[in-house]
């Protein structure tokens, strides 16, 4: 850009997010966490960086769905006890991964 100013896009998974909102992702946390490794499973070992992005209104957690918030603590904690994947935000992950392009 000529003015040097950059931005970064993530783009998340409509599918997830809609099932997350309308569907039954949110019934079981391990079904959640499964869920969201979907993406990585076909992908090679050495790739350098995976980002698994599910964008949703934090209502959903709670009011939306009850116990949603309960869902998604053991979603998180089954991933990282079972060491599946690292949690992070975008600036943690802009800052390891910038774009190459």
């Amino acid at each position: 850009m000529p003015s040097g100013k950059k931005i970064s896009l993530f783009f998340f998974d409509q599918f997830k997010a809609s099932d997350a909102s309308f569907g039954d992702m949110l019934a079981n946390g391990e079904v959640f966490a499964n869920r969201l490794l979907e993406g990585f499973q076909n992908e090679p070992v050495d790739a350098k960086a995976l980002l698994s992005n599910v964008a949703s209104d934090g209502e959903v957690y709670g009011h939306h769905r009850v116990h949603g918030d309960m869902t998604l603590a053991y979603c998180l904690y089954h991933i990282q006890f079972k060491n599946l994947a690292r949690t992070t935000n975008y600036a943690e992950f802009l800052e390891k991964f910038p774009p190459e392009f």
